[in-house]
């Protein structure tokens, strides 16, 4: 049964107020982008690559607009328009019904007004769109500059501003136009699908989160206007908090995929799902690792993520940064809490090579630990808990018990409730004595009599309980 869509999806808009529209990225439909220019090269400027090139890698699902600098567009006049004109002509040709676009404000960019005045003369009082195509702009000329390259016939191209020597035969045209009538259907498809995980926001565990070769149970939190899904994904030990899911990365959790063995996601559990980057552990990574993609990156990482994950890179004091790097860096200055995605032990991949030429080696995950938590994070802003959950402060030092204290009450239990967070490390995890043996040892004293040869908080406060010690309120549940 398809889940019922949300009344309103968060990349609907009006058209007709696109005034109103935000600077940022967001999805847009293409029928709705006009062209400033009145021509486009067929090979863009660098390299002189044919734009051929893209049409037929998005027609072959190798390339997505996403994958790909966005093209820039401002509202003016009554509609969009585009100064990436070439990247639009190629969308357009393609027949895709909406993509990822960065809306900025026409006088913030100088170059909205030069193209579209190049283009204002061909487009005339209502311009050469036709009734197929509507107002003017949203067609324009190609003009040939590889010459023994054949050039597909298409309707987005005004042939009076076209200037062409060699288009394809007929049989090539054929094979075209059969490819761009699959790719619209494929890109329907892909729109209705991402509607249907919109209307799926919160439904526990029923999707797969596609990260590298790894397919990972999430939850989805928020569906976005740029088409990502901010989720909540379980990497096998813990739940991390993932900013920039896209519907390819996404798939429907069926078989095996025990569903019921996994956490239950409250609204308390979100403002967990972060760290703080201690001040010795450095801000770039070893090696390009997108932890929004979750593989690496051929380019350099401050460019790529800068380029097409602008809006995933938040801290919990509402600052946005264009980068993870300069992210960890405010973290480590300020001490503020950062999604979990990005933290260095888990985005780091493992190493490759043992040569001597090989990126640096990966910390042990035993001292990074210890770093994180020796770190003082100021307290941040989380949701309102109920009485049955209260307010947990940061610990401030592996084994520091000064401080409020308290005693375990006779009767009472000494093990934590399901799902209760790490008191070191707030994680939420499924087994929580492993965790804290594997991931925090020696970090359990008590503050009456100096043992500290616990293993995990249960054992600590079933110790207190039964001597009647006071022990740290950080393992107090």
């Amino acid at each position: 049964m398809t889940a019922a869509l949300p009344a309103a999806l968060p990349w609907d808009y009006d058209v007709r107020k696109g005034q109103e529209m935000p600077p940022g990225i967001r999805l847009l439909r293409v029928t709705d982008i006009a062209f400033t220019q009145k021509q486009v090269n067929d090979s863009f400027s660098h390299e002189q690559r044919p734009i051929l090139e893209l049409i037929e890698s998005v027609l072959s699902g190798a390339a997505h607009p996403r994958d790909i600098p966005l093209i820039r567009v401002a509202w003016h006049q009554g509609q969009f328009w585009a100064i990436d004109n070439r990247r639009l002509f190629c969308y357009k040709h393609c027949r895709l019904e909406r993509l990822p676009v960065e809306v900025i404000r026409w006088e913030d960019q100088h170059e909205f007004e030069m193209k579209w005045r190049n283009g204002q003369g061909a487009r005339g009082n209502g311009g050469y769109g036709g009734p197929m195509l509507g107002h003017g702009g949203h067609q324009a000329g190609v003009v040939q500059r590889l010459k023994d390259l054949p050039f597909p016939r298409s309707p987005i191209m005004h042939e009076e501003e076209s200037e062409i020597s060699l288009f394809m035969d007929e049989d090539s045209q054929r094979r075209h136009d059969k490819a761009r009538m699959e790719n619209l259907l494929r890109y329907r498809k892909m729109a209705s699908y991402e509607d249907q995980l919109a209307g799926d926001v919160g439904r526990p565990w029923k999707y797969l989160a596609r990260l590298g070769e790894d397919g990972m149970p999430c939850t989805l939190l928020k569906a976005k206007v740029d088409g990502l899904f901010e989720a909540c994904v379980w990497n096998g030990r813990e739940v991390l908090l993932h900013l920039g899911l896209h519907c390819g990365q996404l798939e429907p959790a069926v078989g095996d995929c025990r569903t019921a063995e996994l956490p239950l996601i409250k609204k308390d559990m979100l403002s967990r799902l972060t760290f703080v980057m201690p001040h010795r552990m450095p801000a770039k990574l070893p090696k390009p690792w997108c932890a929004v993609c979750g593989k690496l990156v051929s380019e350099k990482l401050k460019q790529h993520e800068a380029s097409r994950h602008a809006s995933c890179f938040a801290c919990s004091c509402g600052k946005r940064f264009e980068c993870s790097e300069d992210l960890r860096r405010h973290s480590r200055k300020q001490q503020h809490a950062i999604p979990q995605m990005f933290r260095p032990a888990d985005t780091w991949p493992p190493a490759e090579s043992s040569d001597s030429d090989a990126a640096p080696e990966r910390p042990d995950p035993a001292e990074v630990s210890s770093a994180q938590h020796t770190a003082r994070p100021v307290p941040r802003t989380a949701p309102a808990r109920s009485a049955a959950a209260p307010q947990r402060r940061p610990l401030r030092a592996l084994g520091n018990v000064e401080g409020p204290t308290f005693v375990v009450a006779a009767g009472s239990s000494s093990r934590a409730p399901a799902n209760w967070p790490c008191p070191i490390c707030q994680a939420v995890v499924l087994k929580l004595r492993e965790h804290e043996r594997q991931e925090h040892p020696g970090c359990y004293r008590c503050a009456s009599c100096g043992k500290s040869d616990f293993t995990c908080s249960e054992d600590l406060r079933r110790h207190a309980r039964k001597k009647g010690h006071a022990i740290s309120q950080h393992f107090e549940w």
